[in-house]
Protein backbone atom coordinates (compact mmCIF):
# COMPACT_ATOMS: atom_id res chain seq x y z
CA UNK A 1 0.00 0.00 0.00
CA UNK A 2 2.76 2.34 0.70
CA UNK A 3 4.26 2.70 -3.09
CA UNK A 4 0.28 2.98 -4.36
CA UNK A 5 0.12 7.23 -4.94
CA UNK A 6 -2.81 8.48 -3.08
CA UNK A 7 -3.50 12.05 -3.93
CA UNK A 8 -0.59 12.63 -5.94
CA UNK A 9 3.09 12.71 -5.21
CA UNK A 10 3.18 15.78 -3.05
CA UNK A 11 0.06 14.59 -0.97
CA UNK A 12 1.82 11.32 -0.81
CA UNK A 13 4.74 13.00 0.60
CA UNK A 14 3.22 14.83 2.59
CA UNK A 15 1.04 11.69 4.55
CA UNK A 16 4.41 10.07 5.01
CA UNK A 17 6.03 12.80 6.25
CA UNK A 18 3.64 13.58 9.10
CA UNK A 19 3.91 9.65 9.98
CA UNK A 20 7.81 10.09 10.36
CA UNK A 21 7.49 13.04 12.41
CA UNK A 22 4.87 10.95 14.90
CA UNK A 23 7.15 8.62 14.26
CA UNK A 24 10.49 10.37 15.85
CA UNK A 25 8.28 11.89 18.23
CA UNK A 26 7.75 8.17 20.18
CA UNK A 27 3.58 9.22 19.69
CA UNK A 28 2.82 6.19 17.32
CA UNK A 29 5.24 3.22 16.83
CA UNK A 30 5.48 1.95 13.29
CA UNK A 31 6.06 -1.06 11.63
CA UNK A 32 5.83 -1.88 8.48
CA UNK A 33 5.54 -5.18 7.22
CA UNK A 34 7.83 -5.79 4.35
CA UNK A 35 6.31 -6.77 0.44
CA UNK A 36 8.18 -9.87 1.01
CA UNK A 37 5.79 -11.42 3.82
CA UNK A 38 2.90 -11.00 1.56
CA UNK A 39 -0.66 -10.81 2.37
CA UNK A 40 -1.57 -10.86 5.73
CA UNK A 41 -4.69 -11.18 7.97
CA UNK A 42 -4.51 -7.46 9.19
CA UNK A 43 -4.66 -6.29 5.49
CA UNK A 44 -8.00 -6.92 5.42
CA UNK A 45 -8.93 -3.88 7.98
CA UNK A 46 -8.63 -2.87 11.23
CA UNK A 47 -7.75 -4.15 14.49
CA UNK A 48 -7.21 -2.15 17.97
CA UNK A 49 -6.28 -4.03 20.82
CA UNK A 50 -7.29 -2.68 24.41
CA UNK A 51 -6.43 -4.09 28.04
CA UNK A 52 -7.94 -2.44 30.89
CA UNK A 53 -6.96 -2.14 34.69
CA UNK A 54 -10.30 -3.81 36.24
CA UNK A 55 -11.81 -5.69 32.78
CA UNK A 56 -10.96 -8.46 30.59
CA UNK A 57 -9.05 -7.21 27.33
CA UNK A 58 -11.39 -6.77 24.33
CA UNK A 59 -10.49 -6.07 20.58
CA UNK A 60 -12.38 -4.06 17.95
CA UNK A 61 -12.59 -4.63 14.39
CA UNK A 62 -13.43 -3.03 11.47
CA UNK A 63 -13.41 -3.91 7.58
CA UNK A 64 -15.02 -2.65 4.86
CA UNK A 65 -18.65 -2.37 6.04
CA UNK A 66 -18.11 -3.51 9.66
CA UNK A 67 -17.02 -2.46 13.17
CA UNK A 68 -17.81 -4.50 15.95
CA UNK A 69 -16.66 -4.73 19.49
CA UNK A 70 -15.01 -8.49 20.19
CA UNK A 71 -15.03 -9.54 23.74
CA UNK A 72 -14.81 -13.34 24.30
CA UNK A 73 -11.45 -14.26 25.62
CA UNK A 74 -10.61 -16.87 23.17
CA UNK A 75 -11.56 -14.64 19.77
CA UNK A 76 -9.17 -11.71 21.66
CA UNK A 77 -6.26 -14.29 22.08
CA UNK A 78 -7.03 -15.22 18.71
CA UNK A 79 -6.47 -11.05 17.36
CA UNK A 80 -3.56 -11.05 19.76
CA UNK A 81 -2.04 -13.91 18.21
CA UNK A 82 -2.80 -12.82 14.87
CA UNK A 83 -1.21 -9.21 16.13
CA UNK A 84 1.83 -10.58 16.98
CA UNK A 85 2.31 -12.68 14.08
CA UNK A 86 2.15 -9.12 12.12
CA UNK A 87 4.52 -7.63 14.11
CA UNK A 88 7.01 -10.51 14.40
CA UNK A 89 7.31 -10.16 10.80
CA UNK A 90 7.06 -6.66 10.32
CA UNK A 91 10.26 -4.00 10.22
CA UNK A 92 11.96 -2.72 13.39
CA UNK A 93 9.97 1.16 14.33
CA UNK A 94 13.51 2.34 13.33
CA UNK A 95 13.92 0.21 9.95
CA UNK A 96 9.93 1.34 8.94
CA UNK A 97 10.67 5.11 9.50
CA UNK A 98 13.62 4.90 6.98
CA UNK A 99 11.56 2.84 4.29
CA UNK A 100 8.46 5.51 5.17
CA UNK A 101 11.21 8.42 4.10
CA UNK A 102 12.50 6.71 1.25
CA UNK A 103 8.86 5.97 -0.06
CA UNK A 104 8.27 10.01 0.39
CA UNK A 105 11.73 10.47 -1.45
CA UNK A 106 10.44 7.80 -4.70
CA UNK A 107 6.91 9.79 -4.44
CA UNK A 108 8.97 12.90 -4.94
CA UNK A 109 10.75 11.74 -7.81
CA UNK A 110 7.55 11.10 -9.93
CA UNK A 111 7.53 15.19 -10.38
CA UNK A 112 8.99 18.50 -10.01
CA UNK A 113 6.81 20.61 -7.46
CA UNK A 114 7.83 22.75 -4.51
CA UNK A 115 7.50 20.58 -1.02
CA UNK A 116 6.37 23.27 1.76
CA UNK A 117 8.63 21.79 4.47
CA UNK A 118 11.43 19.25 3.65
CA UNK A 119 12.30 18.34 7.04
CA UNK A 120 11.12 15.06 5.57
CA UNK A 121 14.47 14.68 4.02
CA UNK A 122 17.67 13.91 5.99
CA UNK A 123 21.59 14.25 4.31
CA UNK A 124 20.94 18.37 3.48
CA UNK A 125 24.28 20.08 2.68
CA UNK A 126 24.91 23.73 1.90
CA UNK A 127 26.31 24.49 -1.38
CA UNK A 128 30.14 25.32 -2.13
CA UNK A 129 28.64 28.44 -3.59
CA UNK A 130 27.02 32.19 -2.30
CA UNK A 131 26.69 35.28 -3.75
CA UNK A 132 29.45 37.64 -3.47
CA UNK A 133 27.77 38.94 -0.10
CA UNK A 134 27.86 35.28 1.30
CA UNK A 135 24.60 35.99 2.67
CA UNK A 136 22.24 33.59 0.18
CA UNK A 137 23.20 29.87 0.82
CA UNK A 138 21.32 26.83 -0.11
CA UNK A 139 21.30 23.43 0.82
CA UNK A 140 21.02 20.45 -1.65
CA UNK A 141 19.99 17.07 -0.81
CA UNK A 142 21.42 13.49 -2.56
CA UNK A 143 18.85 11.87 -1.46
CA UNK A 144 16.54 11.64 -4.34
CA UNK A 145 19.06 11.38 -7.07
CA UNK A 146 20.44 10.42 -9.74
CA UNK A 147 16.60 11.40 -10.91
CA UNK A 148 16.16 14.65 -8.57
CA UNK A 149 17.96 17.29 -6.81
CA UNK A 150 16.36 18.93 -3.69
CA UNK A 151 16.99 22.44 -2.92
CA UNK A 152 16.38 24.64 0.00
CA UNK A 153 17.38 28.21 1.59
CA UNK A 154 19.84 27.32 4.03
CA UNK A 155 18.32 29.87 6.76
CA UNK A 156 14.87 28.03 7.17
CA UNK A 157 15.59 24.47 7.10
CA UNK A 158 12.01 23.67 7.73
CA UNK A 159 10.96 25.74 5.35
CA UNK A 160 9.84 25.02 0.97
CA UNK A 161 11.92 23.07 -1.06
CA UNK A 162 12.22 22.72 -4.56
CA UNK A 163 12.88 20.02 -6.29
CA UNK A 164 14.24 20.34 -10.03
CA UNK A 165 15.39 17.39 -12.41
CA UNK A 166 19.02 16.52 -11.94
CA UNK A 167 19.53 17.80 -15.36
CA UNK A 168 17.79 20.97 -14.60
CA UNK A 169 20.17 20.98 -10.99
CA UNK A 170 22.89 20.09 -13.45
CA UNK A 171 22.41 23.38 -16.37
CA UNK A 172 22.01 25.36 -13.12
CA UNK A 173 25.33 24.58 -11.19
CA UNK A 174 27.48 24.55 -14.79
CA UNK A 175 25.90 27.64 -16.10
CA UNK A 176 28.36 30.72 -16.16
CA UNK A 177 27.94 32.85 -13.05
Amino acid sequence: MLRRPIGGPFVMCEQLRHIVKLGESRRISVHVPPFAAGAHTLLEGFLSLMWFEELPPIAYAEGVNSGRVLELPAVVRECQEIYDHALGDALSHRKSLDLLRSVAITSMQRSEYLIPDASVLTGWRKSSYSGGSGGSCLEVNDAARPTHVPVRDSKNPTGPAIVFSAAAWAAFVTSPR
